[in-house]
């Protein structure tokens, strides 16, 4: 009975290692690989409309700024006359400033969709990292039962068949439920990167 009890752990065992090994590697991964694509390819397109627009602004302040009059500085004293020539400073007009406020008035909506975005990647790339270290850890973690397992088995000193099929059962929903539960929020973020993307089509 215990014989019988142990190699059908073992097989439990392996078989959940195979399963969390294959969901993170060809299920997790592509899912969260989509969404981080989509995610970045709209993020550069919402950037590009934002230096498009800013440099249509400060087209008109640049070609001013390269044609600009010299204005001169006198520098007197008692021994000699000098003087030195200064640029005027563009960026400190007032037209310029009134232009920076109107741009930023004009694109907050693209900003702020810019930076939203930059946070669902970001928490994107925080499950993946999570799920891939979490594999880790609980694989490793059922390898050690297998190869205790093994030593029982070759052993015989495993007569506990209750606490067996205890370890077997919470390891492997603990397993099941951490590959699992990050499709939720990544779930979330496609559908928040797919809504944004829409007002980019």
């Amino acid at each position: 009975m215990t014989k019988t009890l142990l190699e059908w752990s073992l097989g439990g065992h392996v078989a959940i290692i195979v399963v969390a090994l294959t969901f993170y590697k060809f299920v997790f991964s592509e899912i969260a690989e989509n969404v981080l694509e989509k995610g970045k390819m709209i993020a550069k397109k919402i950037e590009a409309k934002i230096f498009l627009e800013l440099s249509i602004v400060l087209k008109p302040f640049l070609d001013k700024e390269r044609t600009s009059s010299i204005i001169i500085v006198s520098q007197w004293n008692i021994d000699s006359e000098e003087y030195k020539e200064q640029c005027i400073d563009i960026q400190g007009t007032e037209q310029y400033k009134n232009a920076i406020h109107d741009f930023i008035k004009s694109n907050t909506n693209p900003m702020l969709d810019f930076r939203f975005l930059k946070i669902k990647i970001d928490r994107c790339l925080f499950w993946k990292r999570y799920l891939k270290k979490s594999v880790t850890i609980l694989v490793g973690f059922h390898l050690l039962i297998v190869a205790f397992e093994v030593v029982c088995k070759i052993y015989g000193i495993c007569s506990d068949n209750k606490l067996v099929l205890v370890v077997l059962i919470l390891s492997s929903f603990l397993t099941i439920a951490n590959c699992f539960f990050p499709l939720w929020p990544i779930s979330h973020y496609n559908d928040d990167i797919e809504d944004i993307e829409r007002l980019y089509a």
